[in-house]
């Protein structure tokens, strides 16, 4: 197709794409008429502002998409910052109860089996029952965690 059919094509045909295309064309041939009648001192001075002026201009539009960004001060992050240390400080104090909880629940099951076995030392048929049953209910206590995690 020649440029004259295709200029007669995009005025016949009122479509969105082709009115988007046709100014394109439009915008593409004013920037080729305005660099080729630049002189050639002045050519790189004209390209690289208008490098600038784009970088300006996705910059500006980047820093927009986001209204918080502007607004957070540095007395916002110093405030971050001591929450996020606090929270670190309540993890730190979970983690060392959740630790004594169960040296205590340790402890206190050792205990019990063991005064068990002081209990039933002459009994041994029933020692082993009841060993065996501790046992499975700690073994299956122990499945039961090592599944939630």
């Amino acid at each position: 197709m020649s440029d004259d059919q295709i200029q007669k094509r995009g005025t016949s045909d009122s479509s969105p794409d082709n009115d988007a295309n046709s100014a394109s064309q439009k915008s593409d041939t004013e920037f080729a008429d305005i660099l080729e009648n630049l002189p050639e001192e002045e050519k790189p001075k004209f390209l690289q502002f208008i490098k600038h002026s784009m970088s300006a201009m996705m910059m500006s539009i980047s820093r927009s998409s986001n209204p918080v960004a502007e607004k957070i001060t540095s007395d916002h992050i110093t405030a971050l910052i001591n929450n996020s240390d606090k929270q670190d400080n309540r993890d730190r104090d979970e983690r060392k109860s959740e630790r004594r909880y169960n040296l205590t629940t340790l402890i206190v099951v050792l205990g019990f089996a063991g005064g068990l076995i002081y209990l039933f030392k002459d009994q041994k048929d029933a020692l082993i029952i009841i060993l065996t049953g501790i046992f499975s209910f700690l073994g299956g206590m122990g499945v039961g965690r090592s599944l939630k995690k």
